[in-house]
Parts: structure tokens; C-alpha cells; sequence
């Protein structure tokens, strides 16, 4: 993903199920199949550029997380075929078939 922060590639971007620019930060989120063994993940990604005093890029900074269980269980609840919602603590409703991710 650190190649993609200087540059738009839109060849290594389609690499990714997904790539958003916001200013200098780059988000993305890619499956990748060789993690745990073979078992994959899904993770998100964010990096953004580092610059010296001057202004001058010295290097960039990427965080990656794994989101493999939150991405489970939105496809569950997409899958069925019922109303189904995902309420927090405090009784909102979170999730849910039909319900917007945003």
C-alpha cells in the first residue's frame, strides 16, 4: 500500500477491494489469503506520507488491522434471509439486513 501513497496505480490499486484518498491518507482494505497459515484475512489498511521539517518525504507510516471477524459477521447478516439487526450495549442498532454499513 506505501506505493500507492505518492502515486495513483490504478493497476495496483485494483489489487484492492477498495482505495479512498483523503488529503495525504490513503485507506484500504484487501483480503489477503496467505495470512494465518494459509486461512487468509481481511484487513484495512491506512498509511500517509511522513515529511522532515522542510517538508521533504522522508519515509510514510501504514497501519494495518485485521478486520476478518467484523467482515464475517456482516456477511452473515447479509446472508439472512430474515430482518436481522446487531444492537449495541446501549440498544442502538448497529447492523443489520438492509441497514446502511456507513
Amino acid at each position: 500500500m506505501l506505493d500507492l501513497i505518492d502515486t495513483r496505480d490504478e493497476e495496483l490499486e485494483s489489487k484492492y477491494q477498495y482505495v479512498t484518498r483523503k488529503g495525504s491518507i490513503l485507506r484500504a482494505g484487501i483480503y489477503v489469503p496467505c495470512a494465518y497459515g494459509g486461512q487468509g484475512a481481511y484487513v484495512f489498511c491506512t498509511g500517509a506520507p511522513l515529511s522532515d521539517a522542510h517538508g521533504n518525504p522522508v519515509g510514510a507510516i501504514e497501519s494495518i488491522r485485521d478486520i476478518t471477524q467484523q467482515t464475517q459477521v456482516l456477511d452473515i447478516i447479509d446472508f439472512l434471509p430474515d430482518a436481522t439487526f446487531v444492537i449495541d450495549k446501549e440498544g442502538k442498532v448497529s447492523h443489520g439486513a438492509g441497514l446502511s454499513r456507513e
